[in-house]
């Protein structure tokens, strides 16, 4: 299961876009992973650049829709509620990104 990160905001939420599994409450994300695009827009091709950190993030919330729901659906964009310690590292590996690279939290299914 993986989130794509697109925003750390305050000191509890991950903006972004889920995958194609549902992520059930209380999922424990346990790496970044960083990958890239690059390409023209018909052609685009994504690069896995691998494990960039290990982190400990309790997912405890989903709001989507403005409505709290006790999952991540699949293929949508709910803001997740995390607990951990380890929010201010992912906000940091956000902020160095270079242009067309991403990261997505990974938990193991």
């Amino acid at each position: 299961m993986r989130y794509l990160v697109d925003s750390v905001i305050g000191t509890d939420r991950i903006g972004g876009r889920n995958d194609s599994m549902d992520i059930p409450v209380d999922t424990i994300f346990t790496r970044v992973v960083k990958s890239r695009v690059s390409g023209d827009p018909m052609n685009l091709e994504t690069t896995e650049l691998g494990e960039v950190a290990t982190v400990s993030l309790r997912l405890v919330g989903v709001e989507h829709f403005g409505m709290r729901i006790d999952f991540v659906p699949a293929d949508h964009s709910p803001l997740l509620f995390v607990d951990g310690d380890d929010l201010s590292t992912l906000a940091a590996l956000l902020a160095s990104c270079d242009d067309g690279e991403y990261l997505w939290i990974v938990a193991d299914a």
